[in-house]
């Protein structure tokens, strides 16, 4: 004890020096290789690429919906821009993915235990059935009526990725848009301009305002018309003019069983 109280100071500088060295030590070892890299996205690691030669593999730390013949759009820190091709996707069995198929299904799942699923550009012809494991048992899903897998595939780009510095690169699944530069000064005084004259040159007929009369105390649009003479109406039907008084001619002189006889008082 004696001696640890008298060099106690260099006692704590060499523990220090050896964790300090230790840590080192370790880090080295256990560094992840060169050709994997990684890009902090926001703060968070956003996908991983994996590189080894003229192959490169990306993988999002996050569930994407990406499919083969999709594109990746890379910007890189010194502003140029490219766009990468997804070759193949690959999703590791018994991972979590959820299958859109072309008639609006949802069907959520996993990969089959037995092997990873494998797509290629080509997956819309491939033969066979995408094997999904749900609740209820396997669903085989026909290949060429999957639309699209969403789950944390790892993909293959095409060889031109291995050009690309991706240590400063960010990715978006969309393309960016390209704000141009603006030509005018914006610091310069704003200016009215002088109005265009009107040429009157439109295709369509201008409007105009109703002529008003004021007629008998009344605004109108119309000038009253001159009334028409009616024509006089013919006289139709009877008129009758006198009427005299004149005793029945025929009287009732007998019967001969059920047939009457009249006689007519005019004949003399």
């Amino acid at each position: 004890m004696k001696i640890i109280k008298a060099h106690y100071e260099k006692f704590i500088f060499a523990t220090s020096l050896f964790l300090l060295g230790t840590f080192f030590v370790i880090e080295f070892i256990f560094d992840e290789d060169g050709d994997s890299r990684k890009n902090p996205f926001g703060g968070n690691d956003f996908f991983e690429i994996q590189a080894s030669g003229s192959e490169v593999e990306l993988s999002f730390l996050s569930e994407t919906e990406l499919m083969p013949g999709n594109l990746i759009f890379v910007t890189l820190d010194s502003g140029e821009s490219a766009q990468v091709r997804i070759e193949g996707a690959l999703f590791k069995r018994r991972s979590d993915i959820l299958v859109y198929t072309d008639d609006g299904n949802k069907i959520d799942g996993r990969v089959s235990s037995n092997q990873n699923l494998i797509l290629e550009s080509d997956w819309k012809t491939q033969r066979g059935a995408l094997n999904v494991e749900t609740k209820t048992g396997v669903l085989p899903i026909p290949y060429e009526s999957v639309q699209k897998v969403a789950g944390r595939g790892v993909y293959t780009l095409e060889a031109a990725a291995a050009s690309l510095d991706w240590d400063s690169a960010t990715l978006s699944v969309y393309q960016p848009k390209i704000y141009g530069g603006m030509e005018s000064n914006q610091t310069a005084r704003v200016r009215w301009q002088k109005k265009s004259e009107d040429m009157n040159e439109s295709i369509y007929d201008t409007f105009t305002p109703p002529v008003i009369y004021l007629i008998d105390g009344r605004l109108t649009t119309k000038l009253p018309e001159e009334p028409v003479a009616e024509a006089e109406k013919e006289p139709f039907g009877l008129l009758l003019t006198d009427f005299s008084q004149r005793p029945y001619p025929h009287m009732l002189k007998r019967w001969i069983g059920e047939t009457p006889y009249f006689e007519d008082l005019n004949t003399p």
